[in-house]
């Protein structure tokens, strides 16, 4: 069996083989070097691979770093890191940090973190497109639908203008489009890369991404009040502290969604790799669960996680 830290070291070596060809021989290189690299959790590109394995029945090994799922699986983190260096900029998020050092703009500037990140969203369209697989022209234009104006987009401008927090709906909805989309699309890629790609399937995967995607966004919004001091915007956002109740059902319904999809599809090797992500958010609420009720009660609401621990 494949480890998830397996797949994730083939998605860095197929990344830094792509970047070495995308990037201009100038000094603004050093730009998109800095926000690609040392690459996150490659969460993405890793279901991508997984999803695509598990579809073919070929190995890691047998993934060639110039395929079109490798390329797939490439295209995803370049975009996703276009996405972050343009939500830490001041007019979004506004964010100093990104992964521990400084973001990109305040690394840089302003301009060069802009312009950076409209290099790597147009280098992720290059990387879907690389390669004469039969699929490649369906699989440019769900990317375009998915991470466009219908898309990751709106679920930003949802975000940014506030809308996510008038309802528990309109917060799913957020997230489904800023956050699931780019995990369904991680999932129908490898699926349409593989040999075995049909309907039935893509539907069932399309379900399984929705599914990871609000589950990743509840257990991350739910890990933030893990932080003693967590600060005045994430104490005025955070859901958990309005609506635990309606977090916590959902979540929990998701995650057995996600199991129930996993085994129907024999999915092995994404199992693998979702139950990495799973366990490691499992042992940070486990860990600061008297923190996280303290936040939750001081916000006048009462939470028992028991229920969520049971499935995660």
């Amino acid at each position: 069996m494949t480890s998830a830290s397996e797949i994730s070291a083939k998605a860095i070596e197929i990344l830094s083989h792509h970047a070495k060809f995308l990037f201009p021989n100038h000094d603004f290189a050093e730009v998109y070097n800095y926000s690609l690299f040392p690459a996150g959790k490659l969460f993405r590109p890793s279901l991508c691979l997984a999803v695509g394995m598990d579809k073919s029945g070929v190995g890691l090994n047998e993934i060639g770093v110039r395929t079109s799922l490798a390329s797939a699986s490439a295209a995803l983190e370049v975009h996703h890191t276009y996405t972050l260096m343009h939500d830490d900029l001041p007019c979004m998020d506004n964010d100093d940090e990104r992964r521990g050092r400084p973001s990109s703009h305040i690394k840089f500037n302003e301009w060069k973190a802009l312009l950076g990140g409209d290099g790597l969203l147009n280098a992720s369209y290059r990387l879907v497109s690389h390669g004469e697989h039969p699929n490649t022209a369906l699989a440019v234009k769900i990317f375009a639908w998915a991470t466009g104006p219908k898309g990751l987009i709106q679920g930003q401008v949802l975000d940014l203008s506030e809308e996510m927090n008038l309802s528990f709906d309109n917060l799913l909805k957020t997230h489904e489009l800023k956050t699931a989309r780019l995990i369904q699309l991680s999932l129908i890629l490898g699926l349409l890369y593989s040999s075995s790609a049909d309907w039935k399937t893509a539907k069932s995967l399309w379900r399984l991404g929705h599914a990871i995607g609000i589950s990743f966004q509840l257990i991350d919004d739910l890990s933030e009040l893990s932080e003693v001091n967590p600060g005045e915007h994430e104490l005025a956002v955070n859901p958990w502290l309005t609506m635990p109740d309606q977090c916590q059902a959902k979540l929990v319904q998701e995650i057995n969604l996600i199991n129930k999809v996993l085994e129907e599809e024999g999915l092995r090797n994404t199992k693998t790799v979702l139950d990495a992500y799973f366990d490691k958010m499992r042992n940070v609420i486990l860990e600061y669960s008297e923190m996280i009720l303290k936040h939750i009660n001081e916000s006048g609401k009462s939470s028992d996680l028991s229920p969520l621990m049971a499935v995660l």
